[in-house]
């Protein structure tokens, strides 16, 4: 006949008595079907073992026989002797080696541990995270607050990460990100019973503003000529930057770099300002503007009694002139030159200032008397390179004059001859004067490309 089940109970209690021992001695006039030792828990019997010779153990189920909670435990053992002799004496033994119970359980119930529901999150960008003490929050009916253990995970660690720290559960956002993560978390007891439970944490965007990387702080350029600077700037949420300057000939490409073609010398404050949109830094650089002389030999002219010579002879008294310019921005003081006749030094002189865009003449006399059939006349200016120019490979000019025999007699040629003694003492005279002269102050300028 059908029906239904209304109920069912499980007991895990399972208590056995378990003994082991042993019979010895004479059992010859024993009757071993009626000799037997006996097993009782209180009133019940619960096993009967034969006596026969030799050891013995059993184990039986003794559950129903146990006592209520709060009585004693008793447990008897009897022995019967049945003889069948005719009445010669024997020894029969009954030894009990041990004796116990076992398979009784004591069962706790222990719970999961109970935890408020945590509220979802919300972050600003780089400004930290948050810690949540689940001590405050959960509790367990066996296990103290102190001793759960939280574990956790985020589904996006691309944004912000999540983990258990002992009973803290830690929310880390990462470095320049935002957006929106789910963090799973556990709260487990000491027997791991499991409290589970999910939230959202916002990480909301911060526009962070541009930052300055290398910029030198002073730059040297010459007038009339170009500088670049390439300032590195970061901005981790704006590609498309914005630059700008305090100069008008400071002017900015599409790459960043900033042009600088200044347009007079001294020293200019600029400001290079950069803006994202939202904020703006700005960073000064002093431009450090200086200007040199440029010397240049245009031309030269040799001269007799005045006039440009097309021949010369040996004996001549020669007016060796070279044309002087200064073709750079800045004056130059003291200019010295020399004059050589096939490289030997016979003549020297000073020009005390030639402003830009000047011209001066440098004035040698010179009495011809060469081996040779040509003579090379130079002019070379600041030969001691005191100067600082713009260009130093312009300083020298030369030129070539081919030279006949002369057509005077011997009382010219007696006169000749004490003319160049004389020039010779002249220009010996203005070498050591020249060499004793004050010399005119060096001003450098350090020019930083």
């Amino acid at each position: 006949e059908d029906g239904c089940i209304s109920g069912s109970r499980v007991d895990l209690n399972d208590p056995h008595l378990i003994v082991s021992g042993r019979v010895s001695g004479g059992f010859a006039g024993l009757s071993s079907e009626s000799s037997n030792i006996r097993f009782a828990i209180g009133p019940f019997l619960v096993h009967t073992e034969q006596m026969d010779s030799g050891e013995f153990e059993f184990s039986v189920p003794v559950g129903y026989a146990l006592p209520p909670e709060g009585e004693a435990l008793r447990i008897g053992v009897a022995a019967r002797f049945q003889w069948s002799s005719n009445g010669t004496s024997e020894n029969t033994v009954v030894h009990i080696g041990s004796m116990s119970i076992s398979g009784g359980f004591s069962l706790e119930w222990d719970r999961s541990p109970i935890c408020e529901e945590i509220a979802d999150v919300s972050l600003i960008e780089d400004e930290g995270g948050e810690i949540i003490s689940v001590y405050s929050i959960c509790n367990d009916d066996i296990t103290g607050p102190q001793s759960l253990e939280v574990r956790a995970h985020s589904s996006d660690n691309s944004t912000l990460l999540a983990y258990g720290e002992g009973g803290l559960l830690m929310i880390e956002p990462e470095d320049e990100a935002s957006g929106t993560a789910e963090v799973f978390v556990q709260v487990i007891d000491e027997v791991g019973n499991i409290w589970a439970d999910s939230f959202l944490v916002e990480v909301e965007p911060v526009m962070d503003p541009p930052e300055f990387g290398y910029v030198p702080g002073t730059l040297y350029i010459e007038l009339g000529e170009s500088g670049v600077i390439a300032p590195e700037i970061f901005d981790p949420d704006t590609e498309s930057l914005s630059i700008t300057t305090s100069k008008s000939w400071a002017s900015v490409n599409d790459a960043g770099e900033i042009f600088l073609q200044p347009v007079e010398t001294g020293e200019h404050l600029l400001t290079i300002s950069v803006t994202d949109g939202n904020s703006m830094i700005t960073r000064d650089v002093a431009i450090i503007v200086t200007s040199k002389p440029d010397l240049l030999v245009e031309s030269m002219e040799i001269r007799i009694g005045g006039l440009e010579a097309d021949d010369l002879e040996n004996g001549d008294v020669v007016e060796v002139i070279g044309f002087i310019r200064n073709q750079g921005r800045e004056a130059a003081q003291n200019v010295s030159f020399y004059c050589m006749l096939n490289g030997i030094l016979v003549g020297t002189g000073e020009i005390s200032e030639l402003d830009p865009g000047g011209l001066s003449m440098a004035t040698c006399d010179i009495q011809l008397i060469v081996p040779s059939e040509v003579a090379i006349f130079t002019v070379e200016i600041d030969g001691t390179n005191s100067i600082e120019e713009t260009i130093e490979g312009n300083n020298v000019h030369s030129v070539e004059f081919p030279i006949g025999s002369p057509s005077t007699g011997t009382d010219e040629g007696n006169a000749s001859s004490a003319i160049v003694a004389l020039s010779v003492v002249a220009i010996l005279f203005s070498l050591a004067a020249f060499q004793m002269s004050p010399k005119s102050p060096k001003k450098e300028f350090q020019r930083r490309k």
